[in-house]
Order: C-alpha cells, then structure tokens, then sequence
C-alpha cells in the first residue's frame, strides 16, 4: 500500500510540474517573443487575449464532457496532443491571426484542465500540498529555463520546451490515472439516469453565490497582477527591488502548499472565502492609503498568497465538492472557470481606464471596495458544516 501510495503521489507531482512547466514558459517567454518579432503592443494585446476568449466556451465544455465520459486519459491526452502541437506552430508563423488562434488553443486548452488537474491531486491518497507544491516549482523553473533558452540557445526553442512537457504530462496523466482507477473505484461517481447539469448546478444558492464571487475575486486578481510591478516602480521601487518583492511574495505560497492539509480541511468553505477577500482587501488598502514603501512591501510579501488564484482554487474545490452532486462537479468547475475568465476580461479593460482616469490611487480605491463587497457577499454563503468533507489530506491522513 505505501509503495502505490508513493506510486501515485510520484505520477501525480510529475504530471503537475510538467503542466505548470508549459505555464511558466508562456507567461514569461510570449510577451518578450512577440515583442522581437516587432508586434506593437495592440498585436501583442490582441495575441494575448485569445486564451481568455477561447477559455469563455472552452472550459465548461471539457467540465462537462468530464463529467459525461469519465474518461480523463482519453479527454486530456487530446487536448494536451492538440495543445503541444499548436505550442510547436508557434516556430513557424508570424502572422497576427495564427498567432492568437494558437495562443487561444494552448492556453484555453490548458485552462480548461487546471480543474480537473486539481481534482486528481485531491483525490489521491497522498496529501494535497506535497504534490502541488510540484506545480509551483515547475512553473518557477519554466521561468529560468525559458529565460536561459531564449537568450543563449534559440528563441524559438522555448516553444520546443513547452510541447515536450506537454507530451511528458500526457505519459504522466495515463500513468496516474490508470493506477489510481485500480486503487480508487468506489469514488467514481455514478451518472444519475436523469443527467440535468444546468438544474442541478442553478439549483444550488451556494454554487450560484460561488460565481459571482469568482467574477469578483478574478477581477481584483487582474488589476493586481497588471499593474502591480508598475505601481511599486511608481510608488520608488527599483525594478531589481519591484522584482524582489514578487518574488518573495510567490515563496509564500510554498508554505501554504505544505500546510494547506491544515487550514483546507480544517477550516469551512466561508471561513476561507474571508480569508481571501479578507487579505485582498488589507493588500488594497494598503496600496491604496500607505504612503511608506517598505510597509507596502510588507503588506504584498505576507499577503499576497493568500488572496492567489491558488488558494482561490482550492477553496473552489471544496466548496464545490460540498455544494453540487459528484456527478457534476467537473462541469461546476469548469463554469467556475469560466466566469472568472468573463471577469479577467471585463475587469482587464475597465482598469485600464481606470488608471488613466485617476492613476494607481483609484485603482486600489476602486479594488478595495470590491474586496469589501465580496467580504459581505460571504456573509450569506450557506454550508451545511456536515456537507464538507476533507479533500486535502489524503485518504491516508
């Protein structure tokens, strides 16, 4: 038993460094690319947001025919194969348009697993945090390796990177999921001979609470992530210095993976919900009204990884696990995913403006607020304590 507890845990690490490894490649590498192929920055916007366009149709599809098929190895293996191979077109195009469909292909492929992803990293009988933490250090070393590529070997090359480990995730999802079909039968869940997703999911207050608040939290995630950097240049960091908070501030999640087993099970599904909301609105506040650099430093350092799309996700998870049927909780998560993808969009172009308007002190006003209003929103999340069940600890503790 411990060595097929090893077994999975080994697969399931394997196959989320690999997926966050192609991750990393893009988010660091596509910007600069498109930059050297000399696209202005209306193109380079344009090209960039394909993947979120694409991921508005695509993710509550791939939930739902989750759900439908039960047959994650056949579902996965086609859209990682589809996704290498456009990763791969990307050496032999320029043009603006081949360009986005692709970007829309491999990132919304992509984002359209990450649910599922998480999911089997929760149902093994390893513990949540050991293996996710796998994830984060494959995106980490994506973001050096790309960078090292890129400038020493070839730029086209980092696109080879990313179909390899597009391909080694495809090995490790038919290894883990093979092994862990043998282990875990009895947690498959059954397809009930009525099949309503849309009546069970919009029956459900909770689930329907979840998404406004996903629209929420992924419009304050937007705003931060853009224009973050810029703000601590503005506000007298060094761009050496701007780095180094990010930085330090995506270490903390490191311990909030290893002891996500403590406070995900051992907190309810609305006590996290604060927590989130809650550090995004200290954050915001702090960029907002602080006028000392380093307590502003202090403030992302600490609290920016609570209030990640990491954490975010897994208390996703939980909540879903808690609020809708087994049957139907790949096509939940998948709509979850969507509607933040409609709120990264729509939160996107409005901050922009935003900005020009009334510079950095509107945006983190405005953002503040909105964590305020997603605060009392959780006010009126109901779950049933009994209903939540413990998802990060491992069937084997």
């Amino acid at each position: 038993m411990e060595k097929r507890k090893a077994s999975l845990g080994f697969y399931c690490g394997a196959l989320l460094f690999c997926f966050y490894f192609t991750f990393g490649i893009f988010g660091s590498m596509l910007t600069i690319y498109l930059n050297d192929l000399g696209k202005t920055p209306v193109e380079i916007s344009f090209v960039l947001s394909a993947s979120g366009i694409f991921a508005i149709a695509l993710q509550p599809v791939v939930g739902f025919l989750d759900d439908r098929i039960k047959n994650r190895k056949a579902l996965g293996g086609a859209i990682l194969g589809l996704a290498a191979a456009a990763a791969l077109c990307f050496t032999i195009t320029r043009q603006t348009w081949l360009l986005f469909l692709l970007d829309g292909l491999v990132l919304s492929g992509m984002s359209s697993l990450l649910p599922i992803f998480e999911k089997i990293a929760t149902s093994g009988p390893y513990r949540y945090g050991s293996v996710r933490i796998w994830g984060s250090i494959g995106f980490a070393a994506a973001s050096q390796l790309g960078s090292v590529l890129y400038a020493h070997v070839w730029s086209r090359s980092v696109f080879f990177a990313a179909a390899a480990a597009l391909l080694l995730t495809i090995f490790f999802l038919s290894r883990f999921s093979t092994a862990s079909m043998a282990q875990q039968p009895k947690q498959k869940a059954e397809r009930p001979q009525d099949w309503h997703p849309a009546k069970a999911l919009l029956g459900s207050k909770t689930y329907l609470l979840l998404l406004l608040l996903a629209v929420i939290f992924a419009g304050l995630s937007v705003m931060n992530e853009t224009y973050l950097s810029l703000f601590l240049t503005d506000s007298g960091f060094t761009v050496p210095q701007s780095g180094l908070v990010l930085s330090l501030a995506v270490l903390m999640e490191i311990p909030l993976l290893l002891f996500s087993h403590r406070y995900m099970d051992g907190l309810s599904g609305k006590q996290l919900l604060f927590l989130v909301f809650g550090s995004l609105g200290i954050q915001f506040a702090g960029c907002w009204l602080l006028s000392s650099n380093w307590i502003i430093a202090a403030c992302v350092v600490l609290l920016r990884a609570i209030g990640s799309n990491m954490l975010f996700v897994m208390v996703t998870i939980k909540i879903t696990a808690s609020a809708v049927d087994e049957a139907y909780s790949s096509t939940a998560l998948g709509i979850v995913e969507m509607v933040k993808s409609i709120g990264t969009i729509l939160f996107q172009a409005f901050s922009g403006f935003l900005v020009e308007a009334n510079g950095f002190s509107g945006l983190y006003a405005v953002a503040t607020a909105l964590a305020a209003a997603g605060l009392i929103l959780c006010l009126f999340m109901r779950i049933r304590p009994q209903a939540e069940r413990a998802l990060f600890s491992g069937s084997q503790g």
